[in-house]
């Protein structure tokens, strides 16, 4: 005959003297039944039945069990809403352990988006004569600034056009705008004898003579281009 056996919580002190006859099925066809009757089937009943009660007659705490209950000592939710409320960092948890994007990831995305690389950093904001609305306005040309990458964005302030003369006369060699700009002004390049590469993602207008006389020009990507002026490229390699 097989063994049944049952774990018990807890075991009364008196079962009921009657016999109680307990069919256990062992498996889905009832001639593999097994029956208990006796003092055996009168504990198995007794202590079924307690366990089954949801009256708690122990008088078993929530401590006791390590539960946490909705009437958490109200001490100890305080003292919990002041550590989640932390803001130092006390268990050293790292941004990539949340998943969270750090400045150095913020920034690396953004010059992807804008230059195509995390590699290509914007010139200094110094460089440039920004009128505060969108519009450089001038080029602070000196001795090591011919590569340029303009800013997206200067003071806060999204870059989105390029003015008139702005670029004109120095000395630079390469300009690579961000996603931002959409307008190249009238002479804004004019008679950059130098420069010899330009990359205007989203530049839609280009105006009179932007690029006049820039004799050393090789590349240019307008690939967004609507416009271009009368002149823009004139006397251009």
């Amino acid at each position: 005959m097989k063994k049944t056996t049952i774990t018990m919580l807890c075991l009364a002190a008196c079962f009921a003297t009657a016999d109680t006859k307990i069919t256990w099925l062992a498996d889905v066809t009832a001639d593999r039944a097994e029956t208990v009757t006796g003092v055996q089937s009168n504990q198995i009943a007794a202590a079924a039945a307690h366990i089954n009660r949801a009256d708690n007659p122990h008088g078993v705490t929530a401590a006791q069990i390590g539960a946490i209950t909705a009437e958490l000592d109200p001490v100890a939710n305080a003292k919990l809403a002041v550590h989640t409320n932390r803001t130092d960092n006390p268990h050293n948890v790292t941004a990539a352990q949340i998943g969270a994007l750090t400045a150095e990831q913020d920034l690396a995305a953004l010059r992807t988006y804008h230059y195509g690389s995390p590699d290509i950093v914007e010139s200094p904001a110094e460089w440039f004569v920004f009128d505060g609305a969108g519009t450089i306005t001038a080029f602070n040309w000196a001795e090591g600034r011919e590569n340029v990458v303009i800013p997206w964005a200067i003071g806060g302030v999204p870059v989105t056009a390029i003015g008139a003369g702005a670029f004109g006369t120095s000395g630079i060699v390469s300009v690579i705008a961000p996603q931002t700009v959409t307008m190249i002004g009238d002479y804004a390049f004019a008679s950059c004898t130098s420069l010899a590469s330009v990359s205007l993602p989203q530049a839609q207008t280009v105006g009179d003579f932007a690029f006049n006389y820039c004799e050393s020009l090789a590349s240019v990507s307008l690939p967004q281009v609507q416009a271009i002026a009368d002149g823009a490229f004139r006397y251009c390699a």
